[in-house]
């Protein structure tokens, strides 16, 4: 039970930081009043979850791997997954503080440049634009922000944990006998 709880603990201590640097750009935005942060924000949440998965990662396989059994892809794999599952949670709650608290009129801001990309837009139809209205506002509310994180979470995880695996793994020993 103990290493199960490593295992839980050192998940949920990766998600909140991967959590709170992927919002941070945001948070930097709205503090300095500019678009800068945000400009580079997909790079940013790449580069700063890989690296904390492969920092904690390191860590956990050090505690938790042994000569005999060492710490499996498998496993490796599967703590990684857990972690970004929980930080796309992290990151979708703090999505929705940052909208709903920090820049309270950030949904109605983003679904109005949306629309006005779109409608600006000659191969839209009123059909389409009104379709594209329905989804944005079915997507921009607190529930639409934590769902789409988990969603996203699921798939960049999953790519993420398959390379962070690869590289945190850790081989039995062949030299070590029972």
């Amino acid at each position: 039970m103990k290493k199960n709880a490593k295992y839980w603990n050192y998940a949920t201590i990766a998600a909140v930081l991967i959590g709170i640097c992927n919002v941070l750009p945001n948070y930097a935005d709205a503090l300095f009043a500019t678009t800068f942060f945000s400009s580079f924000s997909l790079l940013w949440k790449l580069a700063t979850s890989l690296l904390i998965l492969m920092i904690v990662g390191k860590k956990i396989v050090a505690e938790e791997a042994t000569p005999l059994e060492g710490y499996s892809y498998g496993k490796s794999f599967g703590w990684c997954y857990l972690s970004s599952i929980l930080a796309g949670i992290v990151e979708g709650f703090l999505t929705v503080l940052y909208a709903k608290v920090v820049v309270p009129d950030y949904l109605d801001k983003t679904k109005n440049m949306v629309m006005n990309i779109i409608s600006e837009n000659p191969a839209y139809t009123p059909d389409m634009i009104s379709m594209v209205e329905k989804n944005v506002n079915q997507v921009l509310t607190p529930t639409g922000l934590i769902f789409s994180g988990i969603i996203a979470a699921v798939f960049a995880g999953a790519i993420m944990s398959l390379i962070v695996a690869a590289i945190i793994k850790k081989n039995p020993d062949p030299m070590v006998e029972e």
